[in-house]
């Protein structure tokens, strides 16, 4: 049920903030990690984990803007993190408030 949701939500999420900031991406992947939320690899494609759904919706947008802030910045600098804080002025709390939840599904 977890997946059928994912592949229902997280591709219209990921494509509503793309467009909304201007970003352009290769294709989506669904991951079942353990240990990450997302990724973004060097080839343009973003890989969303299915447990994304057991997040509220609020740390689900943060985790795409987060990997969609990749596409510019592949690592974690200054500008990687203003470019983040300028499409979710709440980045910090929500980075810490990720923490309390585990990728694993």
């Amino acid at each position: 049920i977890l997946t059928k949701k994912a592949k229902e939500y997280l591709p219209y999420r990921l494509d509503f903030w793309a467009k909304k900031f201007g970003y352009e991406y290769k294709q989506l992947r669904f991951s079942h990690a353990n240990t990450r939320w997302g990724s973004r690899s060097s080839s343009g494609t973003i890989s969303l984990n299915i447990g994304l759904m057991k997040l509220p919706e609020a740390l689900r947008d943060y985790v795409i803007i987060h990997e969609l802030a990749h596409i510019n910045h592949m690592d974690h600098s200054t500008a990687f993190w203003a470019e983040v804080g300028a499409h979710d002025p709440h980045y910090k709390y929500h980075e810490k408030a990720l923490k309390h939840y585990t990728p694993g599904v």
